[in-house]
């Protein structure tokens, strides 16, 4: 490791070359993976291509679709308000018999009675 030649960044490459390996081999089986079996469509110029195609493709697509969004007036929303008499009424009943928060619960109904000014719950013997 001392020795200067090793600093090289090249030196891999010249060993490579020197000792003539194959990279691409592989400890695998040939059924598992075969290195000398690579498909055109695996390279990167070849993927870009496709890619390419696929988006004018989508780009054909999508051409018919609405390109801008129509606003309205305030006033058109207005409008709708008034159709609110459209709603079918038993959908308005439920709306309005809801209570807008929580009530409390009611102790012993019927068989409840004042006494100071509060509720208070009547004991069964009386």
């Amino acid at each position: 490791m001392s020795n200067r030649s090793f600093r090289n960044p090249h030196l891999y490459a010249k060993l490579v070359e020197f000792v003539d390996v194959d990279e691409r081999t592989t400890n695998f089986p040939k059924h598992v993976w075969d290195p000398e079996d690579v498909r055109e469509e695996w390279f990167a110029d070849r993927i870009a291509e496709a890619q390419k195609i696929r988006l004018e493709q989508q780009a054909a697509q999508n051409s018919g679709k609405r390109t801008q969004i129509d606003f309205t007036s305030s006033s058109a929303h207005k409008s709708a308000k008034a159709h609110a008499s459209d709603v079918p009424q038993r959908q308005r009943d439920s709306e309005s018999s809801r209570p807008s928060r929580p009530q409390p619960a009611s102790y012993g109904g019927s068989s409840s009675r004042v006494l100071g000014g509060g509720y208070a719950k009547r004991s069964r013997w009386g």
